[in-house]
């Protein structure tokens, strides 16, 4: 195959801002209604953190579910523990979990004054 015919069928893009966070949104939302009971249990303790440390990250939840033996249904699921305007993300720091490879992770604040 020669280079001008690789061309001759250009692949599309679709660049959508809005579709974008719409396809986003209904992702989460599918993740976290097949991982109800983890999503609330780990939610329940990011918030109990918050309560006894001021703030929680992924980080503290995933020692947390390993200590108690929990497990989502689909790893998409940890995405889903801090949606939901009560959480303020209040900066960034690099993951403790050898897997995550040191990557950027946020640290979250509960805010229970919030009111939809």
């Amino acid at each position: 195959m020669s280079q001008s015919e690789l061309f001759q069928n250009p692949v599309r893009v679709a660049l959508d801002n809005v579709a974008a966070i719409q396809a986003k949104q209904h992702g989460q939302a599918l993740v976290e209604s097949h991982n109800e009971d983890f999503v609330e249990v780990m939610r329940e303790e990011a918030r109990r953190v918050c309560y006894a440390h001021g703030t929680v990250t992924s980080d503290d939840l995933r020692e947390y579910a390993g200590r108690a033996g929990l497990a989502p249904n689909s790893p998409n699921a940890w995405g889903c523990l801090f949606l939901g305007k009560e959480w303020e993300s209040v900066g960034f720091e690099r993951s403790r979990l050898v897997s995550n490879h040191a990557r950027t992770i946020r640290r979250w604040r509960f805010n229970p004054f919030y009111k939809p």
